[in-house]
């Protein structure tokens, strides 16, 4: 039997992506066994879903392995990738979520299994990555620009439910976010030991950050959630 696996490694702090998507042959009685998680992934009103993202993170570990449903719903964590513990298992799967929290044992012998049931997501706003977000958002393609230098600290869902008015925005916000440097996160905050040589300075700055922030304010939840 032919199979192709694709499994990723997501560090803390750092992004390692791992693509092993190769054909192996073997039977099909050796594939079963050679497992250190199987399940299946389905919905009630879907039945079984195909491309769903498996994830599992050991107790403890910084380190999540990431598995793909196949068309019949299946997914499979090989022994090299997945080690003896307890994990927590999560989904990414657009317009779905866990139906609970799914925790397994996994051990040498014999192999783990976790039937993983979703339902309709209650959040769905909440699955929006960045692009997604810039899309829905009513503005121009210049007004749009400038959140270009938002997503390399935090996402623009912080921003779209957010309740700043233009004030706020100008007063607090867009003064408090010229500070970081580049690459800061909100659980790492780096502030900038010195301006921008290229940034905007004086008048030019403080109007540009005036337009910024009428523009932020009237995608964002200050007028109506």
């Amino acid at each position: 039997m032919s199979t192709r696996r694709l499994t990723i490694v997501v560090v803390t702090g750092f992004a390692v992506v791992l693509l092993v998507a190769g054909s192996t042959s073997h039977p099909a009685g050796a594939q079963a066994t050679a497992a250190a998680l199987t399940g299946r992934v389905t919905s009630a009103a879907d039945g079984p879903l195909a491309g769903v993202l498996v994830s599992a993170r050991k107790a403890g570990s910084t380190v999540t392995v990431t598995a793909v449903s196949d068309e019949q719903g299946r997914y499979r964590f090989p022994p090299s990738k997945l080690t003896p513990g307890k994990h927590a298992l999560t989904i990414r799967a657009a317009g779905y979520e866990l139906v609970a929290p799914v925790e397994v044992d996994v051990t040498a012998q014999p192999a783990a299994s976790a039937d993983l049931e979703l339902r309709p997501a209650r959040d769905l706003a909440a699955q929006l990555t960045n692009a997604e977000w810039m899309l829905s958002a009513a503005g121009t393609p210049q007004q749009k620009d400038s959140l270009l230098n938002c997503v390399g600290c935090h996402t623009l869902e912080r921003i779209m439910r957010s309740t700043h008015d233009a004030a706020g925005f100008v007063q607090h916000v867009l003064p408090r976010m010229g500070k970081y440097a580049n690459q800061s996160t909100p659980l790492h905050p780096q502030l900038r030991l010195a301006e921008r040589q290229l940034e905007m300075r004086g008048e030019e700055r403080e109007r540009f950050r005036r337009e910024q922030a009428e523009f932020l304010a009237s995608i964002n939840l200050s007028s109506a959630p």
